[in-house]
């Protein structure tokens, strides 16, 4: 990717950030790789003892040879899983920290897919997403808020009316409150 001097002075971010879910799959891919070099150092453990069973000094030397690469290999993985499952964490953990935390009880009009909900929040449409199986609304403050949530587990809905009755002693983390509390 080019960066142009133009973008810059636009205020264009110079890298993508990526979304939750891509960073989820890196992290997945990442321990799959550390689990196959995982895999390939016992099978070649296996080979190494058999050769030194039978007193093969050249097969000895070749499995301990590619036991030495393989070990730097899985070494290099295992961190890359690591800094892959951090970048995974910080994501999820900013999604909720750089959000405002509004717990209202919420009444939502028609529904909308994801999509629309995206593009009518941007347009300054207030937003709410929908677990389908409580019936809990919770108001979006952030655009961000909305790649957490999956549309086969929570409907996207424009908010109709707000009515706050909660003190802010009731404003916890994880705390949703819903029209039926």
């Amino acid at each position: 990717m080019k960066i142009k001097l133009k973008d810059i002075i636009l205020g264009k971010p110079l890298t993508e950030a990526k979304s939750a879910k891509a960073l989820r799959a890196d992290y997945d891919k990442a321990v799959k790789k550390e689990q196959a070099l995982s895999s390939l150092l016992l099978v070649n453990l296996e080979k190494y003892k058999a050769a030194k069973a039978k007193g093969d000094d050249k097969a000895i030397a070749k499995h301990t040879k590619i036991a030495g690469d393989l070990g730097k290999k899985k070494k290099r993985a295992s961190e890359v899983a690591i800094d892959a499952y951090q970048a995974y964490e910080d994501k999820i953990s900013g999604l909720h920290a750089d959000a405002e935390l509004e717990i209202n009880e919420v009444k939502t009009g028609n529904k909308i897919n994801k999509a629309r909900a995206k593009a009518h929040f941007k347009q300054g449409e207030n937003i709410a997403v929908v677990d389908k199986n409580t019936g809990d609304a919770i108001r979006i403050t952030d655009l961000r808020q909305l790649d957490a949530f999956d549309s086969k587990t929570h409907d996207f809905a424009y908010i109709t009316d707000t009515s706050n009755k909660y003190t802010p002693g009731d404003y916890k983390i994880g705390k949703t409150f819903s029209a039926h509390d």
